[in-house]
């Protein structure tokens, strides 16, 4: 049986240089783009979920690439259904004052 090579091994030093990393990334892509970044911030981990999930089957732990997948993907599900409720309550509020006559 031919075992998968593993590409990142380390510790939680390690760990917290990659979300260092991860982060200044994402400030340079929000900051570079004068802002509108931002607006595609909800999309890109449920793109990458998506990613993991479609190839978890390659990862070195399966079973936890799975699960961290479909963990990002739910957020990416609940936190645009919230920016669509609220969306939604504007309008409504907007409607009723129209309606209202004030």
């Amino acid at each position: 049986m031919h075992e998968k090579p593993i590409t990142f091994e380390g510790n939680n030093t390690d760990l917290m240089a990659i979300i260092g990393a991860t982060t200044a990334v994402m400030t340079m892509f929000a900051c570079g783009t004068l802002g509108l970044g931002y607006y595609c911030m909800p999309c890109i981990p449920g793109l990458f979920g998506l990613i993991g999930l479609l190839t978890a089957h390659e990862a070195a732990d399966p079973q936890r690439t799975r699960l961290l997948s479909w963990i990002s993907l739910g957020v990416t599900i609940a936190f645009t259904a919230l920016i669509g409720m609220f969306i939604l309550l504007y309008f409504l509020i907007i409607g009723f004052a129209v309606a209202s006559g004030n």
